[in-house]
C-alpha cells in the first residue's frame, strides 16, 4: 500500500523546554494488524533522556 505521504519530511519538536529537534522522512507507509506503526530505520547520535533524573 503506497501513500502520497511517503518520502514526506518534517521537523519533530521534542520537549518545548529543551527544544530537542529531530529531522524525520517517511520512508513507507503500511497496515498492521494494528493499524499503522512507526519504525525507526535509522538514527544519529545518543537519544536524550526525557528527564534529567532518569
Amino acid at each position: 500500500m503506497s501513500s502520497s505521504n511517503e518520502e514526506q519530511k518534517f521537523l519533530y519538536l521534542f520537549d518545548f523546554g529543551d527544544e530537542w529537534e529531530f529531522s524525520v522522512t517517511v520512508v513507507k507507509i503500511t497496515e498492521g494488524r494494528e493499524g499503522t506503526h512507526a519504525c525507526i530505520r535509522q538514527s544519529k547520535g545518543k537519544s536524550p533522556d526525557q528527564y534529567a533524573w532518569e
